[in-house]
């Protein structure tokens, strides 16, 4: 397994996600390295799951930081944002199943400023005219949250091709489910 502390944590977070009962030993066999090496990188799995949470906030701030959210057209940058999403499907399918019932203040706040960068992103979209304005952007939001962990969900269980993700996402948010006429 890599040296990288950030492939250690994806492939626990991912195998937490296939095996969400497994134990520590299992999970550090899932992951290549011993029980020892496992516990010297989190004393319990407590703070696995604490570690992993802060791990995916801090991945999904960077990527939310270099996507310059207020910057180019609406549409385009949604594309990006779910591009470089997509990747992290794993670790944002934990956090769904594990890290977001660790109640913690300092998360939960650090969590709430980004929806607040989401919300700006979207009401941006809605005043230059690329999103619809009549569904409030802070619902959007939680569209955008529901389509990626749908789609990291379909995923993981095989019925949509990773590939497929982005286009999947991207289409349903900005053109919906109704069908236009030709």
């Amino acid at each position: 397994m890599a040296t990288d502390p950030g492939q250690h944590y994806m492939a626990l977070a991912e195998a937490l996600v296939r095996h969400p009962g497994a134990s520590m030993e299992q999970l550090a066999h899932a992951i290549g390295v011993s029980r020892a090496t496992l516990h010297r990188m989190v004393s319990s799995r407590e703070d696995l799951i604490r570690t992993l949470s802060d791990y995916a906030y801090v991945k999904c701030s960077q990527i939310l930081d270099s996507l310059k959210l207020d910057e180019g057209p609406a549409d385009e940058t949604l594309e990006r944002m779910v591009a470089a999403l997509n990747p992290n499907a794993n670790l944002f399918l934990f956090l769904h199943r594990h890290g977001l019932a660790q109640k913690r203040s300092q998360l939960e706040d650090d969590w709430l400023e980004q929806r607040r960068m989401l919300v700006a992103f979207f009401q941006r979209g809605q005043e230059e005219g690329t999103f619809r304005v009549d569904i409030p952007a802070s619902w959007l939001v939680e569209a955008l949250s529901s389509l990626l962990r749908a789609a990291g969900e379909a995923a993981y269980e095989e019925r949509l091709a990773r590939a497929d993700m982005n286009h999947m996402v991207c289409s349903v948010l900005l053109d919906g489910a109704r069908r236009r006429s030709s």
